[in-house]
């Protein structure tokens, strides 16, 4: 089938999520935004927005603290680094944090990695409800995909994330679920037979799945996650000077290759 599949969408829009009818109202997802929702805590509305669902006050406590755990304030980081070297070559805010955002969906250690942890812990779930063993399974998804996502960490060993989010999971009463059990069986697997501990990755998603979050919407949740310690880094960015955010004089860069020099002519 070809174009045929899209031709019912031609010369118009059809949305089941809602639309602006301007100078009378909004309809969000079935409700008058101005008059339902406009009294909605703004990461409620947001989740609303994704999963067209309504959760408890403890779940939006907890789901804020993953926004508010990993909202970390270092220019190193790699997504913070881009956003404070746009601050430092003086590009928009908007310019800054979007790029930063951008490369937020890195996939050995950013979002793309959160999207393969879901998955995971959907596929064990099933797994291991018609009769398979866990560290069975663990191994398997080794060999074959060379990773259980959510484990081993760049540069440290342990995530610092992982037993604070575990106490605040637990003071909300939340420490249950099938898949928050089974994060602790699969990281008993891994540290036994290759020395990784699990990160926030791992925990944020095994919670993520028994809410009933899809991987879409885990990532379409997860986005802004860091953007708070993305503004502090932009904000002290442009109160240095331009350009000092990681300069690089010319003598410290060392030339292991062809030392030719090329003589540059006026004009040429």
């Amino acid at each position: 089938m070809g174009h045929e599949r899209i031709s019912e969408f031609e010369n118009s829009i059809k949305t089941k999520m809602g639309a602006a009818f301007g100078g009378e109202r909004v309809v969000y997802r079935g409700h008058d935004l101005h008059h339902e929702l406009g009294d909605m805590d703004w990461m409620d509305f947001y989740v609303y927005g994704i999963t067209g669902k309504r959760y408890s006050k403890p779940i939006m406590e907890l789901l804020n603290y993953f926004w508010v755990c990993t909202s970390y304030p270092d220019p190193r980081i790699w997504n913070n680094r881009i956003v404070s070297l746009a601050g430092a070559s003086r590009a928009t805010g908007t310019q800054a944090l979007s790029a930063g955002l951008m490369t937020s969906e890195a996939g050995i250690y950013g979002h793309r990695l959160s999207v393969k942890a879901v998955d995971f812990y959907q596929r064990l779930e099933k797994a291991v409800a018609k009769g398979n063993d866990v560290e069975g399974f663990v191994k398997t998804e080794m060999r074959i995909k060379r990773i259980i996502p959510g484990f081993g960490r760049p540069m440290a060993n342990g995530d610092e994330r992982v037993p604070a989010a575990v106490r605040k999971i637990e003071s909300l009463g939340l420490d249950n679920g099938e898949c928050y059990k089974l994060c602790f069986e699969v990281e008993k697997v891994v540290l036994k037979n290759w020395r990784m501990k699990m990160n926030i990755v791992s925990l944020g998603a095994a919670k993520i799945t028994d809410l009933g979050f899809s991987p879409t919407q885990y990532l379409m949740f997860m986005y802004p996650c860091h953007l708070a310690g993305m503004t502090m880094g932009y904000s002290e960015a442009l109160e240095n000077p331009e350009g000092g955010v990681f300069p690089v004089r010319c003598s410290s860069l060392v030339n292991t290759g062809d030392h030719s020099f090329k003589t540059w002519s006026e004009g040429k």
